[in-house]
C-alpha cells in the first residue's frame, strides 16, 4: 500500500472570533500565496482551526491552549497563532522551530511552552512578506504569507534572520506553604464550565485523604471519569494534560460555584 502524498498542515489559533471576516481573510491570504508559488499538482495545505474564541488579548490562555494542542499533530506541522495586542508596535514577528514543529506569530510569549521544552529551538525574526502590511492586521499580511511559504518548504532562514531568544511568559507554578499545602489557581474555564487548575495530578501521590479548597468549598471527591461524578455534585478529575480540574456532572462547575480564571485553589490532606 502506498502512502498518501503528504499535505502541509497549518493550524490556526486566534482571538478573532468567527463573526467577522478576519479568519477567512487569513485563510484566503494563505491559499492565495500558496497557489501563486506552488508547482502544478502540489496539494493545498490542510487548514485546521484550533480555536478563534479565546478571550480577547489573553496571551496566557492562548499559550496554554497551544501547549495542549500541538503535540497531537504530526511532526512538521505549522502552527499559526495570533493573539496580538501589540500589533503594529515594536514587538517582533517570529518563526520558532521547536519540538519538530513550526510556530509563527508575534513575539509576546504565546510560544512559551514549546520554547521552554526544547533547548535546541531556533528563532527567526520575520522579514515583511507583504509590501504594504496593514498595521492592524499582521495576521493576514505578515503571518499568513509566512505560513504559506513554510508550507511550500521554504527554510526559515529565507524568511527572517536568526535571533538568540524570544519573549517568555512567567509560568505560574503552584507553591507549597510551610504547612505542606499546595497553593495554585484556576487557569481556565472550558465551554462545559470545567475549571482547570495548575495543580498536577502528581501532587496527589502519598496523600491519603486529599481535599481541594476553592472559595469556601472543600471537595474530597477525586474521580477518574465523568461517569463517576454524581449529578449536581462537584468533583475533581485529572484532565487530558495531567492537571486537576473541578467538574460538575452534566453542569457547569464555573457557573454553579462562581469560579473564574485566577481563583485561588488549595490542595491539602
Amino acid at each position: 500500500m502506498t502512502k498518501p502524498r503528504r499535505q502541509a498542515i497549518i493550524t490556526l489559533l486566534t482571538d478573532f472570533g468567527t463573526r467577522d471576516s478576519y479568519v477567512a481573510e487569513m485563510k484566503g491570504a494563505i491559499l492565495s500565496r500558496f497557489l501563486q508559488n506552488a508547482k502544478p499538482g502540489t496539494p493545498l495545505p490542510l487548514l485546521i482551526d484550533v480555536s478563534h474564541d479565546l478571550p480577547p488579548y489573553d496571551i496566557e490562555q492562548a499559550a496554554r491552549l497551544l501547549s495542549q494542542v500541538y503535540p497531537a499533530f504530526p511532526r512538521g506541522t505549522i502552527h499559526l497563532a495570533v493573539v496580538d495586542p501589540g500589533v503594529g508596535g515594536k514587538r517582533k514577528a517570529i518563526v520558532l522551530e521547536a519540538k519538530e514543529h513550526v510556530f509563527i506569530g508575534p513575539d509576546n510569549g504565546i510560544f512559551t511552552y514549546p520554547a521552554r521544552a526544547d533547548r535546541k529551538k531556533r528563532v527567526y525574526a520575520l522579514k515583511l512578506r507583504s509590501s504594504k502590511p496593514a498595521p492592524t492586521f499582521h495576521g493576514r499580511d505578515v503571518f499568513a504569507p509566512c505560513a504559506a511559504d513554510k508550507a511550500l518548504g521554504l527554510p526559515s532562514s529565507r524568511l527572517g534572520s536568526l535571533i538568540p531568544s524570544l519573549l517568555m511568559l512567567e509560568i505560574d507554578a503552584p507553591i507549597q506553604d510551610r504547612a505542606g499545602k499546595w497553593l495554585g489557581r484556576v487557569t481556565g474555564i472550558d465551554r462545559f464550565g470545567n475549571a482547570a487548575t495548575n495543580l498536577s495530578v502528581v501532587l496527589l501521590q502519598g496523600m491519603r485523604n486529599p481535599g481541594l479548597k476553592v472559595k469556601k468549598l472543600e471537595i474530597h471527591k477525586f474521580l477518574k471519569t465523568f461517569s463517576e461524578v454524581s449529578s449536581g455534585q462537584p468533583a475533581i478529575i485529572s484532565n487530558g494534560q495531567g492537571f486537576l480540574e473541578i467538574v460538575l456532572s452534566q453542569g457547569s462547575a464555573a457557573r454553579v460555584l462562581g469560579l473564574k480564571k485566577g481563583n485561588l485553589v488549595i490542595l491539602s490532606e
